[in-house]
């Protein structure tokens, strides 16, 4: 646990606000705010590749939703816009 071991794995971005962050077996999953709005970037712990989830409405509410599952493929999230209702989705980050 001491600092000399530490690794750096989500770099600070000063433009960039880490809201919150979702441990999965194969996945990293960050809920972060840039211009203003929720983003959550997911991000392959084998691969590196990372992508964002793509909201088509200009301004939305996303947030975590629950994700018990430790080994799993699937992310829960809750979305809601001005013409969206609050809605639990389930994607699959594969």
């Amino acid at each position: 646990t001491a600092k000399k071991n530490w690794k750096e794995v989500i770099p600070h971005r000063e433009n960039v606000l880490l809201q919150g962050i979702e441990v999965f077996d194969n996945y990293l999953v960050i809920n972060e705010r840039g211009n203003a709005l929720t983003q959550m970037r997911i991000i392959d712990q084998n691969t590196k590749d990372e992508h964002y989830l793509k909201f088509e409405e200009p301004a939305y509410v996303a947030s975590f939703s629950m994700n018990p599952e430790f080994n799993t493929n699937k992310l829960r999230y809750m979305y809601s816009s001005f013409t969206t209702p609050v809605s639990t989705i389930e994607y699959n980050m594969k």
